[in-house]
């Protein structure tokens, strides 16, 4: 069982609007929120066991419940004059709204499932789930009250063949119950909820641990799942499904007794499949990259005894600023490095970790999407105990 609570004192959201191409001159559109307050409960219950009734049988039974509330006060904007190509100091918009109209959000997703996994023999297993879910979300936008209330059953199915102890190669396919997303502040019908659509996703690969101490993996994975996006009345609606699909591998597991390695990477195909604004057909989702890829080491020097060095680089490709794919952010590489020290200190086990992310301050965008551009994080020094 767990809770958590979020509170937002203070949100802007910054935009350049209407700005002309030749002189730079535009509208900078702050808009303003104040105290967002999230409460999510998750509660979940599971029994597992292996048995034998003629197969050998590995089952899990469980039952989940999350309940989420955010209250969704009113935003306020502002239009400020501002130049794209030499902008100029503004001052800062101050939030009046002394009682500001509140778009609460009251979610319940329950879910009730059981998972079989069965063994015919060393070579051959089958896995077999279903799972029922009950989902309903209550919200209120510009005073009107939407309630989606969605009961729906969905299956999971996979195939698992080992030709040797170490490796396996596996087919999966998998239905899930997903949500339809809120519309962004900019957006005309801001906070509104859009109902949950049913997602697919299938997934063909090979697992392996032919060399000692490391466990590789190649997979082809295709997705399909309801999308949606700002229309151009600025409205955020459900629009068509889009289809992801590629290939995926990762490598982790150790070098020696002095070296860790983990590497990951992602090659991505997605379309928009279809869609009532037919321009969106066959563009690529905002914000999706084609490719992306991890690498981390992690040393201990064995001169050292309980010390550590660690360094990551991760890479993540361009990515279309918007559903028609007009613009692209560029790529970026950032590096992260970090130092780990374990020692008792007055008899307890202790542990202190340096990391610093974003090591080289590569200034960059990390996300685009609903008319907004995301700024990476500085160089940040975090130190824990």
């Amino acid at each position: 069982m767990g809770r958590a609570e979020t509170d937002r004192d203070t949100r802007a959201s910054p935009t350049v609007r209407a700005y002309s191409l030749t002189t730079g001159a535009g509208s900078l559109r702050a808009t303003l929120v104040r105290d967002q307050v999230y409460v999510n409960r998750n509660t979940r219950v599971e029994v597992a066991g292996r048995f034998r009734a003629l197969l050998d049988h590995e089952v899990t039974f469980g039952f989940m419940q999350n309940k989420r509330f955010q209250n969704g006060p009113a935003q306020q904007q502002f239009n400020l004059p501002q130049n794209l190509f030499t902008p100029v100091a503004v001052a800062e918009p101050i939030y009046s709204l002394v009682n500001p109209a509140l778009s609460p959000q009251d979610v319940t997703d329950k879910g009730t499932y059981l998972l079989d996994r069965i063994r015919f023999n060393e070579q051959w297993q089958l896995l077999a789930g279903v799972r029922k879910s009950d989902y309903t979300n209550k919200s209120v936008a510009a005073g009107v009250t939407r309630v989606y209330a969605v009961k729906e059953t969905t299956p999971s199915v996979g195939v698992i063949f080992k030709p040797w102890t170490h490796t396996s190669i596996y087919a999966t396919y998998i239905e899930g119950l997903e949500e339809g997303g809120t519309a962004p502040v900019t957006a005309a019908n801001a906070f509104q909820v859009l109902p949950p659509g049913v997602s697919e996703q299938q997934e063909l690969g090979v697992r392996s641990e032919a060399i000692p101490g490391l466990s590789a993996t190649l997979a082809y994975f295709k997705i399909e799942r309801a999308s949606a996006q700002l229309n151009s009345a600025n409205v955020f609606v459900l629009d068509g499904r889009a289809e992801y699909k590629g290939f995926e591998y990762s490598v982790t597991g150790e070098l020696g007794t002095q070296l860790s390695l983990f590497v990951s990477g992602l090659f991505l195909d997605a379309i928009q499949k279809n869609a009532a604004t037919a321009a969106l057909i066959g563009r690529t989702p905002e914000n999706t990259p084609k490719q992306s890829h991890s690498a981390f080491v992690e040393y201990r020097p064995a001169m050292l005894d309980g010390f550590s060095v660690n360094l990551g680089v991760f890479y993540t490709g361009p990515r279309p600023v918007d559903n028609l794919n007009q613009a692209k952010i560029p790529g970026y590489a950032i590096v992260n490095a970090g130092a780990r020290y374990r020692r008792e200190i007055a008899t307890k086990p202790t542990t202190l970790q340096l990391n610093v992310e974003n090591a080289t301050d590569k200034r960059y965008w990390n996300a685009a999407g609903g008319g907004f551009l995301g700024i990476g994080l500085a160089r940040t020094i975090k130190l824990s105990g």
